[in-house]
This record gives structure tokens, sequence and C-alpha cells, in this order.
């Protein structure tokens, strides 16, 4: 019998394992540290595919995972799930169902209270889509995905997002975006390390 252990990064300390995690997902990190700094590189990754930085080091100095929302803020701070069945709803009705967001790697510097972004990558080009009419719709980030009646186990550029859909009309409805703005959303992660 093989039992697999899953690696948990986000909400973490970032660790050989969690290195090796992002290294089998094509991310290659190397973490230096030295008395007076600490060399970050990461090889792979989108949008930029190479970045290097050198931080302070002091001895509470950490360097963090976390998951952060997968967009570009020049480009859109909208998201657009693209469900890949669309939901049908019953008239006067309420439904909860579960769905899959991209989400990316944020590489922290933390330091007591005090924590910023180094670091943030994704694991393929984002996709956008215009949604509503050409001359007045938004721009958002695309993403296919399933829908589901339990909260999934998401991939590792995945988070789990709950979604409530409520017909007030007198008839079926039918689902097949869901559209949300991202711009003051947070991210949470679970007990298990899921976003």
């Amino acid at each position: 019998m093989i039992i697999e252990v899953r690696c948990v990064i986000y909400g973490k300390e970032l660790s050989p394992a969690i290195i090796a995690k992002l290294h089998e997902a094509g991310v290659k990190l190397i973490v230096e540290k030295s008395r007076v700094f600490i060399a970050y590189r990461r090889e792979g990754g989108f949008p930029e595919d190479r970045v290097e930085k050198i931080i302070e080091s002091t001895k509470s100095c950490r360097i963090m995972a976390y998951p952060i929302h997968s967009i570009q803020m020049e480009v859109s701070t909208h998201l657009l799930l693209r469900l890949t069945k669309p939901i049908v709803v019953a008239p006067r009705s309420k439904l909860t169902v579960y769905a899959t967001a991209p989400i990316s790697v944020g590489i922290y510097v933390v330091e007591g209270n005090s924590r910023k972004l180094i670091d943030s990558f994704g694991f393929s080009p984002y996709k956008y889509a215009l949604y509503g009419k050409p001359a007045s719709g938004i721009v958002c980030r695309f993403y296919r995905t399933e829908v589901f009646a339990e909260p999934p186990e998401p991939a590792l550029w995945e988070a789990v997002t709950k979604v409530r859909v409520e017909n007030s009309t007198k008839e079926f409805i039918e689902v097949k975006n869901i559209v949300y703005p991202l711009l003051h959303t947070d991210l949470y992660v679970d007990d298990e390390g899921n976003a």
C-alpha cells in the first residue's frame, strides 16, 4: 500500500520539501542564507521567468509562501470563472456550490508583524476575456472551472471558492460565468494548507 504524503506550501516557511514541491511543478527556487544577506533566486513560472533578490538577513527574518490572486493589476482586477457545465437554478431558490479559482504563489520576507512581497509567480500564462459589451464590458482574468457540490481538493495553483447563487425571478436561470472583483478580496489558508 502506497500512502502519498501531501506537501503543504501555503502559510509555511520555505523548506527543502516546499522547494522540491515547486521544482516538481517547474519552478526552481534557491534560497541561500549568510550572516548578512539572503540571496533569493527563481527560475520558471509566470509572468517573469527569472527573479533575483538580495534581502537583508536578521535573526528572526523568514521567507514564507502564501497564496495570492493570480492577476496582473495593470490589466484587470476581476476574475471570470467560466463553468465547464452551466448551472440551471430553479425559480426563487438559492444554491451553494464550489469552484476552483487560479492563484499564484507569493513569496514574502517576514519579520515579526512586518511582511513584504518579494516575488509572485503562477503556473501558466494568464488568459483574459471581455465580459459584457465591447464598449462597456469588464476585462477579466479568464479561468475554466468545474462546479462541485462539496469543496474539492485543489491543485497547487488553485483555491476553492464558495459560490452562492440566488435566483429571485419566477423563471429558471442558467449560470455560465461567475465574475467578481479581486482588488479587496482576501485569500485564506485552511489547516491543511489549501487556499
